[in-house]
């Protein structure tokens, strides 16, 4: 293999230092300008993580992936997390309790992870540590999981709020 980081090459090749270095800075930089412009946190965060993923794509080792499909998957998961955690919980707040307003979305969310290196490569590549194939089930347990742990982190914060 190559050292590629995608999911036609070698998972358990980390990136590079410089790279993760390099993606941290882009990130937190591009993010930390545009909030000194004025410009909304979850709309930041997007265009940031747009900069951040198409800058670092081009650094060596480069993925094999064409560049439109990579662009493309980045941008729906970057705009699958805002709307998960911006717009879709104050929406839900209307209707449910404050806890599930989050727990719902991050749970779909994080089961539309499932789909995305199949878009991304073609293939899928969920492996848990001896190359086993993560099944659907287990994804959605893994999906439930991480819900439950975000209405628990909301519950504990509404918590927190109310006593100080």
């Amino acid at each position: 293999m190559d050292g590629n980081l995608n999911a036609e090459t070698n998972l358990d090749t980390p990136p590079p230092k410089q790279l993760t270095i390099l993606g941290t800075i882009v990130l937190v930089g591009s993010l930390r300008i545009l909030q000194g412009l004025g410009v909304s946190l979850p709309i930041a965060l997007f265009f940031s993580g747009v900069l951040d993923l198409c800058v670092t794509y081009w650094i060596p080792p480069r993925s094999r992936v064409p560049f439109p499909r990579y662009a493309l998957t980045t941008m729906l998961t970057l705009l699958g997390f805002i709307v998960a955690f911006w717009p879709s919980p104050e929406l839900l707040r209307r209707l449910l309790p404050v806890e599930l307003a989050y727990a719902l979305p991050a749970f779909f969310f994080s089961l539309s992870l499932y789909a995305m290196p199949i878009l991304q490569s073609g293939k899928r590549w969920h492996y848990e540590k001896d190359k086993q194939d993560i099944s659907f089930v287990k994804w959605i347990i893994g999906c439930a999981v991480f819900s439950i742990i975000v209405g628990s982190v909301v519950m504990i914060l509404g918590i927190v709020r109310r006593h100080w």
